[in-house]
Formats: C-alpha cells, structure tokens, sequence
C-alpha cells in the first residue's frame, strides 16, 4: 500500500518576507549570542558552524536559504521557502512568527 502524496504548497504572500529579509534577521539573532556558546548551540543543532559563522558575517558566497530556514525551524520558527521567479521567499507558518520576526527588523533598522 503506497502513502498519499504530499499536498501541494501554495504560497500566500501575506505570510511571507523575502529570503534577504529572513537572512538579515537570522545575521541579527546569532550576533546576540553571548561569546563562546555558537560553537556548542550549532553543533546541538547539527549544522556546520563554518557555514553560519560565515553567514553570520555576511561572507557567504551565494544565497543560503535552506541554512535560514534551518536556523529559523531551530528557533522555534517553522517556515517553507518558494520561489518567483527569480527571487526566494520565506512563508511563516504562524502570523505571529511574521510579526516577530518584522519587528525584530524594524528595531534594528
């Protein structure tokens, strides 16, 4: 007996930031750790701590969003990333995970 596919995502834009926003965001959080507890959190986590060093440092040579959605499902954040065109979007499962996350950028700003 086969399971049934997965359903279809559908993207809805009101739930959603782009993946540069969720990424400036995930920079700001990892700059709030106190010295000396990213090394052992990561490795918790099962991430390689050079990729979200350097993403933390802005020193990533291309776009990660898979690492940020990682990141943010370690915070409590569950997300799904989609695609228009060519640019990356990342949908909240919970409005006020959006809103959180929003205000976490518009403080930093």
């Amino acid at each position: 007996m086969s399971t049934p596919p997965a359903p279809l995502f559908f993207p809805d834009l009101s739930l959603s930031i782009s993946y540069e926003e969720a990424l400036r965001f995930c920079q700001s959080v990892l700059h709030t750790l106190p010295h000396g507890t990213m090394k052992p959190w990561v490795k918790a986590q099962g991430m390689n701590y050079t990729m979200v060093v350097n993403l933390k440092n802005e020193q990533i040579p291309k776009p990660m969003p898979l690492l940020v959605q990682r990141l943010l499902l370690a915070w409590g954040i569950p997300t799904q990333l989609f695609r228009r065109g060519k640019d990356t979007f990342v949908q909240f499962e919970r409005a006020e995970d959006l809103a959180r996350v929003k205000n976490n950028l518009s403080a930093n700003n």
